[in-house]
């Protein structure tokens, strides 16, 4: 496997993780950028990197439930915060080593 296939599996089973720490709140969480494009996309022939190691998710707090707190769900996830360029939401996965 090459290294952008392999960059790419692990970067979808990682997003995966995350999707399963926030199951609780499915209604709420939408998967947005280059994870959602390829998601769509498929093997379409478009100009975009061909793999990418960051998932983006957002919240609409019109659905998200009171419990479990989201801060919760992701470190019971597996995840934990970015203590080396914080900034509010960026989550990394426990095998990540900065």
């Amino acid at each position: 496997m090459s290294g952008d296939d392999d960059l790419l599996v692990r970067a979808r089973g990682i997003l995966l993780d995350a999707l399963t720490a926030l199951d609780t709140h499915h209604d709420a969480v939408v998967v947005i950028g280059a994870q959602a494009i390829y998601m769509h996309t498929g093997g379409a022939q478009v100009a975009l990197a061909e793999a990418t190691k960051d998932s983006d998710l957002a919240i609409d707090a019109r659905a998200l439930g009171h419990v479990p707190l989201i801060e919760d769900a992701m470190t019971a996830g597996g995840f934990h915060l970015d203590i080396e360029r914080p900034q509010p939401g960026t989550w990394l996965a426990g095998w990540h080593s900065g």
